[in-house]
């Protein structure tokens, strides 16, 4: 038995694609995980500014889009791991892992209110993070493929008119056996192996979240199992360096919201206690001057 769900949020300058989360329940033998998707929801996570998914907790399924990475830049300079006078992604080195478990950690430490589709609730202070090196795998091929051709949310502007189709009408195309529905809000990563087809990736060959996490190799067949993913972009030209453009993610600004303020669920997944295991990417591309973030989460039972 597998849950997902997605979620995404989008305003302006920083695009912070909502918490997306998915819950995994081994029946029998067990399953991959893989199956299933948030596209931008969750069933635990993520989410906001300029970026589209609900984000939410860790067994149920809405969750969305998920990865985690090791941080170096994808197509652009990767710069260096502690200066905040420098443009691009610091190497994922100890001291890198060190400093974004301390963040969230502290983040989670300490009770707060959460908005999810504008309902508010408090969430209790959640266990301590650690590192896991199978979902930076995941998260760094994921930040460095949007920096790369430079993309963030692509199918939910390029293919509107499947949202508008009822749950129905949409269940009976041949797309739904591998995406759903709600997976159209956010965190399909278009496969860019794949050439394009009048100059735009095809939905059909849309990577869903629970791919990513598949491909991972993080899931226990074995065992229950919850994920959950909450990504964002910005651009230098208003945040110059990592260090505040990490910043905003987290906070957001006087253009944004941040994942923290988020009423898609990136918040519930940052503060969602049925995760154990972190990872936290970013990459930069020079020519853009975009950032990209990717933050993976995921626990089992």
């Amino acid at each position: 038995m597998k849950a997902f769900s997605p979620n995404h949020y989008n305003p302006l300058i920083i695009a912070l694609i909502t918490g997306l989360a998915l819950s995994l329940t081994a029946c029998g033998g067990g399953s991959s995980g893989s199956s299933g998707n948030d596209g931008s929801s969750n069933s635990s996570s993520q989410g906001n500014s300029d970026s589209a998914g609900n984000g939410n907790s860790s067994s149920g399924n809405q969750g969305n889009s998920g990865s985690t990475g090791n941080g170096n830049s994808g197509s652009g300079n990767s710069g260096s791991s502690g200066s905040s006078a420098n443009t691009g992604c610091p190497t994922i080195d100890q001291a890198y892992k060190d400093a974004m478990l301390k963040k969230v950690n502290k983040l989670r430490s300490k009770g707060r209110y959460c908005f999810k589709n504008g309902v508010k609730t408090w969430k209790n202070p959640a266990p301590e993070l650690k590192w896991n090196a199978k979902l930076e795998t995941g998260t760094t091929k994921f930040a460095n493929d949007m920096a790369t051709y430079d993309y963030y949310n692509y199918f939910k502007e390029i293919y509107p008119k499947y949202k508008k189709l009822s749950a129905e009408d949409y269940n009976k195309l041949p797309l739904a056996k591998h995406i759903k529905q709600e997976d159209l809000n956010g965190h399909l990563q278009p496969d860019t192996s794949k050439a394009k087809v009048n100059d735009q990736y095809r939905l059909e060959d849309a990577i869903t979240f629970s791919q990513r996490v598949g491909e991972t190799n993080y899931i226990d067949p074995t065992k229950d199992a919850v994920a959950g993913e909450n990504i964002a972009w910005s651009h230098n030209s208003s945040y110059p360096s990592f260090e505040m453009a990490l910043k905003t993610a987290y906070y957001g600004s006087k253009n944004s919201t941040g994942w923290l303020q988020s009423h898609k669920g990136h918040c519930e997944t940052l503060m969602d206690s049925a995760y154990q295991d972190f990872a936290m990417s970013c990459s930069y591309n020079k020519d853009t001057g975009k950032y990209y973030f990717v933050q993976l989460f995921g626990g089992h039972g």
